[in-house]
């Protein structure tokens, strides 16, 4: 492997100003129409120099397998990091028996647990969720520990949230913070996407919560609510969300398809990531905009990446190596990553793991677990119905 160049190997605290403020889209910084990938002979070999490569380097531990779901999960995850003493994360999904959202936490050095309800509220989509700590930069003693989790009402089809604290304390014992409650009265036909932007016009001490989501008219919104970090004990508010924003429609007559991803990437390209999967006749594609706020410059829909298999995408953000790397499941049920890094893109390509095989459901990924570069953890579903996660080899607890 060539030498590891350390230009990018740096703290967030050190990121600032943005790097890349008038940043547009991925493929558009590379001045390309569209991005090749698994799947298709990639645009150019080149390589991203940063630490995060030397991480990577020995490719994934195998997947592991969570506790046994009784009955399984009905679709797909969602994962956020549970930030600790210990280090570790919390996955969530929906029971394919009651449809109720249920929670595993996962800590260094304890034993995974046990899947459990989050409440008796039933869905019909998968969960969304996202850590209303940010980037953690604010002073250890100013972190609230709080998780969002966002879902679609099985009755209503209305995007309900709830927050839990999960911490400071090892082991975990979630603490409800607010009860499940409606965002808003519009009704959606996806499952929801989340993430807190720790800018968005908005200055680096207020993040605003994103929740994004399709309707039946075949458009995407954007609902926001600012979150006051400086409360720790009471960061969400839900009387502040603003009027939903529609986002443009997709390019000629591209259709939108699955359930969106969406990921914090306002260090880089001041905005959050959002990608769709896309279908028009035969083709599938993967699109991806940068979306900057109600006040902000919203880039077009970009074609990014060809898909054989027609899998929901999942992103990640490494915050420390200003690097965003998109998950998806790929032919035979394998699945492959892709990242980029301001003006580089690299092509997708397959997980080095033993055991990378036989996946049927959309990845969910969080990326600076434990606050470590390149650390991150995937989550996904095989044909069992049972939740699996991995992470690179190294990683931060333990080697492969």
């Amino acid at each position: 492997m060539e030498t590891i160049s350390t230009t990018f190997a740096v703290r967030f605290h050190d990121l600032f100003p943005r790097a890349l403020p008038g940043a547009v889209c991925l493929s558009a910084l590379l001045g390309a129409a569209g991005c090749s990938a698994e799947f298709e002979a990639p645009r150019e070999e080149g390589t991203i120099k940063t630490e995060k490569q030397a991480i990577w380097g020995g490719g994934w531990r195998e997947f592991t397998a969570f506790p046994t779901q009784t009955g399984g999960f009905a679709g797909d995850s969602a994962v956020c990091d549970a930030f600790t003493f210990q280090g570790g994360f919390v996955a969530f999904g929906r029971s394919a028996s009651t449809n109720r959202f249920r929670m595993s936490i996962t800590e260094r050095l304890l034993p995974t647990t046990a899947w459990a309800d989050l409440s008796t509220q039933t869905f019909n989509s998968k969960p969304g969720c996202a850590p209303l700590d940010g980037l953690y930069d604010l002073p250890q003693g100013q972190w609230n520990y709080q998780k969002a989790v966002v879902g679609k009402n099985s009755s209503t089809n209305q995007y309900m949230i709830r927050v839990v604290k999960l911490g400071p304390s090892s082991p975990i014992v979630p603490q409800t913070i607010q009860t499940w409650t409606s965002i808003s009265t519009a009704q959606y036909v996806t499952a929801p996407a989340v993430t807190l932007s720790t800018h968005l016009n908005n200055g680096p001490r207020r993040g605003r919560l994103a929740v994004v989501g399709r309707r039946s008219n075949g458009r995407f919104y954007v609902h926001l609510n600012e979150i006051d970090d400086t409360n720790p004990s009471q960061p969400f508010n839900n009387g502040n969300w603003q009027s939903a924003v529609q986002l443009p429609a997709l390019p000629g007559t591209w259709v939108a398809q699955g359930d969106p991803a969406v990921v914090d990437s306002t260090l880089v390209f001041d905005g959050i990531t959002i990608m769709t999967r896309a279908t028009n006749g035969g083709q599938t594609r993967l699109y991806a905009m940068i979306w900057r706020g109600p006040s902000g410059f919203t880039s077009p829909w970009t074609q990014e990446w060809t898909l054989t298999a027609g899998a929901d995408p999942a992103i990640s953000w490494d915050w420390i190596n200003m690097t965003q790397t998109v998950f998806a499941r790929g032919s035979g049920g394998a699945i492959y990553e892709a990242d980029s890094m301001g003006a580089e893109i690299d092509p997708f390509t397959l997980l080095v793991n033993q055991n990378n095989t036989g996946f049927i459901g959309a990845p969910s990924a969080v990326g600076n677990l434990d606050g470590w570069e390149g650390n991150h953890v995937l989550v996904t579903r095989k044909s069992d119905n049972q939740f699996y996660w991995a992470s690179p080899c190294p990683i931060i607890w333990e080697q492969c």
